[in-house]
């Protein structure tokens, strides 16, 4: 990204009494994020532990929270997240671990003998 900045130039300085400011490329260099690690963060949540019954605790933290704990300004990260459909891969992600979690127990339930 290439921004224009004010800076003193030298040789303008020296020529005349009144300092000039004149307008000079400057690059401005942001640490390379990798989104791919962001993006699996997001949709799949961090594992937290497990229940009695086996069961997966996630916590799945929001735009706003990885925002804060990584430093990312929020219109940045939501654009990406929005630009990637991170919102969709995280829905159809619960979705399909809930279905697993339900047939898991209900399997559990009548290997044990009890009604589901």
């Amino acid at each position: 990204m290439v921004y224009l900045v004010p800076s003193l130039d030298v040789s303008v300085a020296r020529s005349c009494a009144s300092q000039k400011l004149v307008l000079q490329e400057c690059t401005v260099r942001y640490p390379r994020r990798d989104w791919h690690d962001i993006e699996k963060l997001y949709v799949f949540g961090e594992v937290l532990g497990f229940r009695d019954d086996g069961t997966v605790v996630r916590h799945y933290p929001s735009i706003r929270e990885l925002c804060r704990r990584l430093s990312i300004t929020r219109s940045v990260l939501a654009n990406r997240s929005k630009r990637d459909g991170w919102a969709a891969s995280r829905a159809r992600f619960q979705t399909a671990e809930r279905e697993r979690t339900w047939k898991r127990l209900a399997e559990q339930a009548l290997a044990d003998g009890d009604p589901p």
